[in-house]
């Protein structure tokens, strides 16, 4: 389950950098919580053909967060948001990286 939610998060940050038939398959089958028969038919393509393009764009987001690292960074940013006393400031740093 926390692969599943990691895999959200990644495609979050960089679901622009997919096509859209990448992006597409792999919202309809982590956040729709679609079976490969449903999004094959949904697509018109063969459940092996929606396996390959799943098993394709999570290799493709890990690859950009190794390189981008924008997962990581936002964590960190996260963490020391939550490590800020005063509620007002944190408030307002917490927006703000949920607008990168």
């Amino acid at each position: 389950m926390e692969l599943h939610f990691t895999y959200s998060e990644l495609f979050l940050e960089y679901k622009t950098l997919l096509t859209k038939h990448q992006a597409e398959i792999f919202d309809f089958y982590y956040n729709c919580d679609l079976s490969l028969a449903e999004i094959s038919e949904l697509k018109n393509v063969s459940r092996q053909a929606v396996s390959d393009s799943l098993c394709k764009t999570r290799d493709l987001l890990e690859n950009y967060e190794r390189s981008l690292r924008l997962l990581e960074k936002k964590r960190a940013l996260i963490k020391c948001a939550n490590e800020i006393k005063d509620d007002e400031q944190k408030a307002q740093l917490l927006k703000m990286i949920g607008e990168l």
